[in-house]
């Protein structure tokens, strides 16, 4: 995890007192940790201006961090994932910094709805 991503989503990163070793990030959807370090240290929820959409299962919460997709946006359209996949493959996202996990938010999108429809 670049040390570098977890500033952008703190809250005043100046107090932040960052170590020199690893951080990791927690995306277990039960737990209040964001970021974790190998002292045992945490930083959790609390301490982010970022609301982590991987926490926090709303509709209004993002999935996209680059382009501001909610959960409820890819959920209910096909061409919000269709439209990040292709910014992805031109490389203008910039997941590394805006995303808290630093990834991809591709394996972040809800499955589509599906309807079935039944004729007698």
């Amino acid at each position: 995890m670049p040390q570098s991503t977890i500033k952008h989503h703190i809250k005043s990163p100046w107090r932040w007192d960052e170590k020199d070793q690893a951080y990791y990030f927690c995306d277990d959807p039960g737990g209040v940790v964001i970021y974790f370090e190998l002292d045992e240290s945490v930083l959790e929820k609390s301490v982010l201006l970022t609301i982590v959409g991987v926490k926090e299962k709303t509709g209004h919460s993002l999935v996209c961090y680059c382009f501001g997709i909610t959960r409820k946006e890819a959920r209910d359209n096909s061409e919000a994932k269709a439209f990040v996949m292709a910014e992805t493959e031109k490389q203008t996202c910039a997941c590394s910094s805006q995303n808290p996990s630093a990834r991809s938010c591709l394996k972040d999108f809800p499955p589509m709805m599906k309807f079935t429809c039944f004729y007698e």
